[in-house]
């Protein structure tokens, strides 16, 4: 089976196995030789091989997910050289290290690395989890950032970048949290002024804890989800939330910890949306606990009017 056919059906993918296509050529040959053989070191040879081309193939779907071409290239050129300095030790390419052109593209990978980046080894997992990391952030420099020339662009220098933008977007958007969509987070109550209760499908949220500096829930029970209090905002051009409130509801409707942020009590300003939220049907009850439970939410907070309005609005909540 030809190894175009084991990375992707998809033509597309083709475009990125050409830089290995050399490679992958010579590996074949040395498959289709210790077939002939048969012996056991050569069958034993042959599945060492095979791993590598799975190597290869993995390092193509990598790549392809980046979803852009010049960030695939960019990425597939670096780890090609990488690969060829690195394969002089692999058991499985003893076999290259008298093919002239191999030895040659090993050479000029070297003599490039020393020019470039000398000290910097990429490290294949790490490397790409940390690219997958970055072109996931919806920081614009970093989505506009241009590979095409990919020898300009060094991974260290690419890495220290991004790091760096990335801190500066984190400062920038302190205390927000990106939008998400339905179902995952779906809007239960929309205010005049924009504000909106959201529930979140899922017991606990780190964006959530960043943002409001408490534990987003983390350690609650499976079946809890997060009602949060948000205001829309714009951070240079971009549309997020600024969580306000967070309030944790069980699987049976009823609420525990009902907490501002950094699990402070809700100020008086906030009761008007409190209280739309426990007139709405997917509050069934009113439990408390959690962490400084003295800090939630409580019936005694409100005003004698605000409390006689919702206890005629719902009386089963006392």
């Amino acid at each position: 089976m030809r190894f175009r056919s084991l990375v992707l059906a998809e033509s597309a993918a083709s475009q990125y196995v050409q830089p290995f296509a050399w490679l992958i050529a010579l590996y074949q040959e040395e498959i289709v030789r210790l077939t002939t053989i048969g012996d056991e070191r050569s069958k034993r040879m042959k599945e060492a091989i095979q791993h590598r081309l799975s190597d290869i193939r993995t390092i193509v779907n990598s790549a392809q997910s980046f979803g852009r071409r010049d960030r695939a290239m960019w990425y597939i050129m670096w780890y090609l050289n990488e690969y060829l300095i690195m394969s002089i030790a692999e058991s499985a390419d003893a076999f290259l290290r008298e093919n002239p052109t191999f030895l040659k593209a090993r050479a000029d990978a070297v003599a490039f690395k020393k020019q470039v980046q000398p000290q910097y080894r990429l490290i294949p997992g790490r490397f790409t989890i940390s690219m997958k990391h970055f072109f996931g952030i919806p920081e614009q420099r970093i989505q506009n950032f241009n590979f095409t020339n990919w020898r300009e662009h060094t991974p260290h220098n690419i890495l220290v970048l991004f790091t760096k933008w990335e801190n500066e977007w984190k400062k920038q958007t302190s205390g927000t949290v990106r939008i998400e969509e339905e179902p995952v987070a779906r809007p239960i109550i929309r205010f005049p002024n924009g504000w909106v209760w959201i529930l979140l499908d899922r017991p606990s949220c780190e964006e959530e804890a960043d943002a409001m500096r408490h534990c987003g829930n983390a350690g609650g029970q499976h079946t809890d989800r997060i009602l949060s209090l948000r205001e829309p905002v714009e951070i240079k051009g971009q549309k997020r939330w600024r969580p306000m409130l967070t309030f944790i509801i069980d699987g049976n409707g009823r609420l525990g910890e009902m907490k501002a942020k950094a699990n402070q009590k809700p100020p008086q300003e906030f009761h008007p949306f409190i209280i739309e939220l426990l007139k709405n049907s997917i509050v069934k009850g009113i439990k408390g606990g959690g962490y400084k439970p003295e800090n939630n939410f409580a019936m005694a907070d409100l005003s004698e009017r605000d409390l006689a309005d919702l206890m005629t609005a719902r009386p089963d909540l006392f």
